[in-house]
């Protein structure tokens, strides 16, 4: 399994943070900012090692 640093976990922090608070202009930005939260979050998962997690 891959080792993540804490930075590379908290730049991806901060992009989901970004996609968060942007507001999309019409539907399909809407749908595409969904998407990108949705990666994001599913990237952060696999990125964070489930002993911190049990911690």
């Amino acid at each position: 399994m891959k080792q993540f640093s804490k930075q590379q976990i908290r730049e991806k922090m901060d992009e989901l943070e970004h996609w968060e608070n942007y507001k999309p202009m019409n539907m399909a930005s809407s749908m595409g900012r969904k998407a990108q939260i949705n990666n994001l979050k599913a990237t952060i998962r696999e990125m964070v090692p489930m002993e911190a997690v049990k911690e």
